[in-house]
Protein backbone atom coordinates (compact mmCIF):
# COMPACT_ATOMS: atom_id res chain seq x y z
CA UNK A 1 0.00 0.00 0.00
CA UNK A 2 1.26 3.23 -1.30
CA UNK A 3 2.10 5.38 1.95
CA UNK A 4 -0.51 8.55 2.34
CA UNK A 5 0.82 12.38 1.63
CA UNK A 6 0.75 14.47 3.80
CA UNK A 7 -1.06 17.82 3.40
CA UNK A 8 0.63 20.74 3.40
CA UNK A 9 -1.54 23.97 4.40
CA UNK A 10 -0.01 26.86 2.36
CA UNK A 11 -1.38 30.23 3.68
CA UNK A 12 -0.87 33.10 1.29
CA UNK A 13 -2.38 36.78 1.56
CA UNK A 14 -3.29 38.83 4.63
CA UNK A 15 -4.47 41.88 5.70
CA UNK A 16 -1.04 43.60 5.91
CA UNK A 17 0.80 45.71 2.50
CA UNK A 18 2.42 41.83 2.00
CA UNK A 19 -1.22 40.69 0.01
CA UNK A 20 0.02 40.65 -2.88
CA UNK A 21 3.80 39.64 -2.44
CA UNK A 22 2.07 36.46 -0.04
CA UNK A 23 0.12 35.18 -2.88
CA UNK A 24 3.53 34.96 -5.27
CA UNK A 25 5.64 33.60 -2.55
CA UNK A 26 2.95 31.08 -1.72
CA UNK A 27 2.24 30.12 -5.23
CA UNK A 28 5.85 29.57 -5.64
CA UNK A 29 5.38 26.68 -2.29
CA UNK A 30 2.30 24.94 -3.47
CA UNK A 31 4.00 24.50 -7.30
CA UNK A 32 7.31 23.39 -5.71
CA UNK A 33 5.55 20.44 -3.53
CA UNK A 34 3.68 19.87 -7.09
CA UNK A 35 6.62 19.51 -8.85
CA UNK A 36 9.36 18.55 -6.28
CA UNK A 37 7.77 16.78 -3.34
CA UNK A 38 4.73 15.32 -4.90
CA UNK A 39 5.68 11.65 -3.51
CA UNK A 40 5.33 12.71 0.19
CA UNK A 41 2.91 15.37 0.37
CA UNK A 42 0.48 17.68 -1.34
CA UNK A 43 -0.64 21.09 -0.81
CA UNK A 44 -3.54 22.59 -0.02
CA UNK A 45 -4.21 26.36 -0.60
CA UNK A 46 -5.37 28.37 2.60
CA UNK A 47 -6.46 32.04 2.01
CA UNK A 48 -6.69 34.70 3.78
CA UNK A 49 -8.17 37.83 2.08
CA UNK A 50 -7.84 41.19 2.49
CA UNK A 51 -10.80 41.57 4.92
CA UNK A 52 -9.11 38.60 7.38
CA UNK A 53 -11.22 35.73 5.90
CA UNK A 54 -9.86 32.35 5.65
CA UNK A 55 -10.15 30.17 2.26
CA UNK A 56 -9.04 26.39 1.79
CA UNK A 57 -9.17 25.21 -1.64
CA UNK A 58 -11.37 28.04 -2.60
CA UNK A 59 -14.19 27.99 -0.13
CA UNK A 60 -14.56 29.99 2.99
CA UNK A 61 -13.64 28.11 6.32
CA UNK A 62 -13.56 29.17 9.58
CA UNK A 63 -10.28 29.67 11.23
CA UNK A 64 -11.05 26.92 13.64
CA UNK A 65 -11.78 24.67 11.40
CA UNK A 66 -8.36 24.78 9.44
CA UNK A 67 -6.51 22.48 12.06
CA UNK A 68 -8.89 19.32 9.75
CA UNK A 69 -7.47 20.55 6.39
CA UNK A 70 -3.75 20.23 6.37
CA UNK A 71 -0.77 18.18 8.33
CA UNK A 72 1.19 21.05 9.20
CA UNK A 73 1.09 24.44 7.85
CA UNK A 74 3.65 26.77 5.91
CA UNK A 75 2.65 30.79 6.36
CA UNK A 76 4.07 33.17 3.84
CA UNK A 77 1.80 36.47 4.90
CA UNK A 78 4.64 38.27 6.71
CA UNK A 79 2.11 38.51 10.17
CA UNK A 80 0.88 36.53 13.26
CA UNK A 81 -1.55 34.55 11.14
CA UNK A 82 -0.10 31.53 12.51
CA UNK A 83 -0.49 32.47 16.20
CA UNK A 84 -4.38 31.24 14.76
CA UNK A 85 -2.84 27.97 14.48
CA UNK A 86 -1.13 27.45 17.94
CA UNK A 87 -0.57 23.80 19.15
CA UNK A 88 -0.47 22.99 15.25
CA UNK A 89 2.87 22.06 13.52
CA UNK A 90 3.87 25.41 11.19
CA UNK A 91 6.57 25.54 9.37
CA UNK A 92 8.32 28.93 10.61
CA UNK A 93 8.73 30.58 7.67
CA UNK A 94 6.91 34.00 8.56
CA UNK A 95 8.50 36.54 9.34
CA UNK A 96 11.33 39.18 7.99
CA UNK A 97 13.24 41.91 9.80
CA UNK A 98 11.10 44.43 7.68
CA UNK A 99 8.19 43.03 9.48
CA UNK A 100 9.66 43.03 12.60
CA UNK A 101 7.91 45.33 15.47
CA UNK A 102 10.18 48.18 16.56
CA UNK A 103 11.25 46.88 20.43
CA UNK A 104 11.87 43.51 18.08
CA UNK A 105 14.82 45.02 15.43
CA UNK A 106 16.12 47.25 18.72
CA UNK A 107 17.11 43.67 20.54
CA UNK A 108 18.58 41.99 17.35
CA UNK A 109 20.72 45.34 16.71
CA UNK A 110 21.75 44.92 20.60
CA UNK A 111 22.68 41.03 20.56
CA UNK A 112 24.35 42.01 16.59
CA UNK A 113 26.52 44.52 18.53
CA UNK A 114 27.66 42.34 21.51
CA UNK A 115 28.98 39.73 18.74
CA UNK A 116 30.79 42.90 16.35
CA UNK A 117 28.14 43.00 13.95
CA UNK A 118 26.65 46.23 12.78
CA UNK A 119 23.07 46.98 11.91
CA UNK A 120 22.06 50.32 10.25
CA UNK A 121 20.88 53.15 11.51
CA UNK A 122 17.08 53.24 10.20
CA UNK A 123 13.45 55.08 10.22
CA UNK A 124 10.15 53.66 9.94
CA UNK A 125 6.88 55.38 8.88
CA UNK A 126 3.33 53.45 8.97
CA UNK A 127 1.53 53.88 5.61
CA UNK A 128 0.43 57.28 4.30
CA UNK A 129 -3.19 58.38 4.10
CA UNK A 130 -3.70 61.65 2.95
CA UNK A 131 -7.07 62.22 6.07
CA UNK A 132 -4.30 61.69 8.76
CA UNK A 133 -0.55 63.43 6.47
CA UNK A 134 -2.22 65.77 4.40
CA UNK A 135 -1.00 66.07 0.77
CA UNK A 136 1.69 63.93 -0.25
CA UNK A 137 4.47 66.27 -1.13
CA UNK A 138 4.81 67.87 2.20
CA UNK A 139 4.29 64.50 3.82
CA UNK A 140 7.61 63.39 1.93
CA UNK A 141 9.28 66.54 2.87
CA UNK A 142 8.91 66.08 6.50
CA UNK A 143 9.46 62.90 6.59
CA UNK A 144 12.59 63.19 4.52
CA UNK A 145 13.55 65.71 7.29
CA UNK A 146 13.17 63.28 9.71
CA UNK A 147 15.07 61.14 8.09
CA UNK A 148 17.91 63.72 7.59
CA UNK A 149 18.60 64.85 10.98
CA UNK A 150 18.83 61.06 12.59
CA UNK A 151 21.73 60.12 10.01
CA UNK A 152 23.41 61.12 6.90
CA UNK A 153 23.21 59.97 2.95
CA UNK A 154 23.48 57.66 1.24
CA UNK A 155 19.90 56.03 2.22
CA UNK A 156 18.25 52.91 0.98
CA UNK A 157 14.39 53.23 0.69
CA UNK A 158 11.90 50.62 0.57
CA UNK A 159 8.20 49.22 1.13
CA UNK A 160 7.57 48.26 4.91
CA UNK A 161 7.19 45.32 5.08
CA UNK A 162 9.66 44.40 2.36
CA UNK A 163 8.69 41.90 -0.32
CA UNK A 164 11.40 40.91 -2.88
CA UNK A 165 10.06 41.67 -5.72
CA UNK A 166 9.97 45.50 -4.66
CA UNK A 167 12.26 47.93 -5.24
CA UNK A 168 14.79 49.65 -2.94
CA UNK A 169 15.68 52.94 -3.82
CA UNK A 170 18.91 54.19 -3.41
CA UNK A 171 18.58 58.32 -2.49
CA UNK A 172 22.00 60.22 -2.69
CA UNK A 173 20.54 63.68 -1.34
CA UNK A 174 17.76 65.25 0.19
CA UNK A 175 15.78 65.67 -2.84
CA UNK A 176 16.15 62.32 -3.64
CA UNK A 177 14.70 61.43 -0.47
CA UNK A 178 11.89 63.17 -0.35
CA UNK A 179 11.09 61.81 -3.50
CA UNK A 180 11.64 57.91 -2.87
CA UNK A 181 9.21 58.65 0.20
CA UNK A 182 6.64 60.12 -1.80
CA UNK A 183 6.83 56.98 -4.20
CA UNK A 184 6.77 54.11 -1.49
CA UNK A 185 3.97 56.10 -0.01
CA UNK A 186 1.86 55.94 -2.96
CA UNK A 187 2.35 51.65 -2.18
CA UNK A 188 -0.39 51.57 0.45
CA UNK A 189 2.42 49.74 2.46
CA UNK A 190 4.61 51.46 5.70
CA UNK A 191 8.08 52.99 4.63
CA UNK A 192 11.46 51.87 5.43
CA UNK A 193 14.90 54.17 5.60
CA UNK A 194 18.25 52.94 6.22
CA UNK A 195 21.33 54.07 6.09
CA UNK A 196 23.25 52.47 3.27
CA UNK A 197 26.64 50.27 4.38
CA UNK A 198 29.33 50.57 0.93
CA UNK A 199 31.10 47.26 0.60
CA UNK A 200 30.97 43.73 -0.41
CA UNK A 201 27.19 42.11 -0.42
CA UNK A 202 26.65 38.32 0.17
CA UNK A 203 23.07 36.87 0.97
CA UNK A 204 23.87 33.98 3.84
CA UNK A 205 21.77 30.92 4.01
CA UNK A 206 21.59 28.42 7.02
CA UNK A 207 19.19 25.64 7.64
CA UNK A 208 18.24 24.33 10.93
CA UNK A 209 18.75 20.39 11.34
CA UNK A 210 20.10 19.89 7.59
CA UNK A 211 22.35 16.76 6.70
CA UNK A 212 22.72 16.35 10.49
CA UNK A 213 24.02 19.54 11.62
CA UNK A 214 22.72 21.80 14.05
CA UNK A 215 22.90 24.18 12.00
CA UNK A 216 23.98 24.33 8.26
CA UNK A 217 25.66 26.99 6.51
CA UNK A 218 25.46 27.11 3.21
CA UNK A 219 29.21 28.25 1.77
CA UNK A 220 28.95 32.11 1.03
CA UNK A 221 29.53 32.93 -2.45
CA UNK A 222 31.97 35.64 -3.78
CA UNK A 223 35.41 36.74 -3.98
CA UNK A 224 35.82 36.82 -0.19
CA UNK A 225 39.47 35.62 1.42
CA UNK A 226 39.68 32.58 3.66
CA UNK A 227 38.85 35.10 6.93
CA UNK A 228 36.49 36.50 5.77
CA UNK A 229 34.38 33.01 4.69
CA UNK A 230 35.06 32.42 8.48
CA UNK A 231 33.29 35.49 9.69
CA UNK A 232 30.47 35.20 7.73
CA UNK A 233 29.99 31.45 8.43
CA UNK A 234 30.41 32.51 12.39
CA UNK A 235 27.85 35.63 12.26
CA UNK A 236 24.88 33.39 10.04
CA UNK A 237 25.61 30.87 12.74
CA UNK A 238 25.62 32.90 15.64
CA UNK A 239 22.41 34.70 13.41
CA UNK A 240 20.07 31.69 13.67
CA UNK A 241 21.24 30.31 16.87
CA UNK A 242 20.00 34.07 18.38
CA UNK A 243 16.54 34.06 16.38
CA UNK A 244 15.96 30.22 17.38
CA UNK A 245 12.51 28.97 15.99
CA UNK A 246 13.12 29.18 12.49
CA UNK A 247 14.05 26.11 10.62
CA UNK A 248 15.26 28.77 7.51
CA UNK A 249 17.22 31.83 7.53
CA UNK A 250 18.45 33.94 4.79
CA UNK A 251 20.70 36.80 5.91
CA UNK A 252 21.94 40.14 3.75
CA UNK A 253 24.94 41.61 4.75
CA UNK A 254 27.63 43.47 3.94
CA UNK A 255 31.78 43.20 4.74
CA UNK A 256 32.80 46.64 5.11
CA UNK A 257 35.95 47.89 4.29
CA UNK A 258 37.15 47.35 8.16
CA UNK A 259 36.47 43.39 7.78
CA UNK A 260 33.41 44.39 10.08
CA UNK A 261 30.15 42.47 8.64
CA UNK A 262 26.47 44.78 9.24
CA UNK A 263 23.05 42.68 8.84
CA UNK A 264 20.89 44.09 6.06
CA UNK A 265 18.40 42.25 5.67
CA UNK A 266 16.55 39.21 7.17
CA UNK A 267 14.44 36.59 5.58
CA UNK A 268 12.93 33.43 7.04
CA UNK A 269 11.09 31.82 3.44
CA UNK A 270 13.89 30.20 0.78
CA UNK A 271 13.24 31.92 -3.02
CA UNK A 272 12.79 29.12 -4.92
CA UNK A 273 12.85 30.61 -8.27
CA UNK A 274 15.10 29.27 -10.80
CA UNK A 275 18.52 31.41 -10.93
CA UNK A 276 17.92 32.88 -6.84
CA UNK A 277 20.91 33.13 -4.50
CA UNK A 278 18.70 29.86 -2.83
CA UNK A 279 19.09 27.30 -5.92
CA UNK A 280 22.76 28.55 -6.53
CA UNK A 281 24.02 27.82 -2.80
CA UNK A 282 22.10 24.57 -3.23
CA UNK A 283 23.25 23.35 -6.41
CA UNK A 284 27.18 24.53 -5.26
CA UNK A 285 27.07 22.01 -2.48
CA UNK A 286 25.42 19.46 -4.53
CA UNK A 287 22.02 19.65 -3.39
CA UNK A 288 18.19 21.02 -4.90
CA UNK A 289 16.23 23.61 -3.43
CA UNK A 290 13.50 20.60 -2.86
CA UNK A 291 15.96 18.31 -0.68
CA UNK A 292 15.85 21.38 1.94
CA UNK A 293 11.94 22.45 1.55
CA UNK A 294 11.22 18.60 1.96
CA UNK A 295 14.04 18.58 5.07
CA UNK A 296 11.88 21.65 6.41
CA UNK A 297 8.47 20.14 6.29
CA UNK A 298 9.60 16.37 7.35
CA UNK A 299 11.31 18.47 10.52
CA UNK A 300 8.28 20.11 11.07
CA UNK A 301 6.22 17.02 11.21
CA UNK A 302 8.50 15.48 13.48
CA UNK A 303 8.01 18.45 15.98
CA UNK A 304 11.43 19.59 16.00
CA UNK A 305 11.23 23.36 15.62
CA UNK A 306 9.09 25.74 17.74
CA UNK A 307 6.88 28.58 16.93
CA UNK A 308 7.33 32.42 16.74
CA UNK A 309 11.11 34.34 16.81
Amino acid sequence: MAEEKRKVGVIRGGTGGFFEASLKEGSEIIFHILEKLSEKFRPVDILIDREGNWHASGLPVDVAEISQKADLFWDTTRSDAYMSLRGLPVANVSGGSSSFPEKSRKMLAEHMKRIGVGVPRHLAFPAYFHDIDGPLEGYARRKAREVFEKFSPPWRVRPFPYARSADVILARNFPELAEAIKKVARGDTGILVDEYISGKSVKMHSVRGFRGKDIYIFPPAGPFTVPEKELLLSFSKDLHEYIGGSDYVSADAVLASKKKVYLTDLEFSPNLEEGSSFTAVCRSVGAEPHHVIGHILEQTLDGQTHNGL
